[in-house]
């Protein structure tokens, strides 16, 4: 066992510790700290959605069930802005 002995910190000193850790981590990627706590609140489904090949900035899931239904749902919106178009 070292020589240190165990300290009682306070309150303070100990947000003062974790300030000084968050501002070091969020300065060493570039990030403001806030950001820092948001990623740290969204840990657990950052890390269910954790994929070392995916390059992703966020994770978004299918509106649609079906691709059908998606590729109508396109082609539905393209035939009604391109007559739109036309008859303006």
């Amino acid at each position: 066992m070292s020589g240190n002995k165990r300290k009682c910190l306070t309150i303070t000193k100990k947000v003062k510790i974790l300030t000084d850790i968050k501002k070091d981590i969020a300065a060493k990627y570039g990030i403001a700290p806030n950001s820092l706590s948001t990623i740290w609140e969204h840990r657990d489904s950052i890390l269910q959605q954790d994929d070392t090949t995916n390059k992703a900035k966020r994770y978004r899931t299918c509106v649609y069930d079906k691709d059908d239904e998606a590729v109508l749902k396109k082609t539905r919106t393209y035939w009604i802005r391109s007559k739109h178009w036309m008859a303006g």
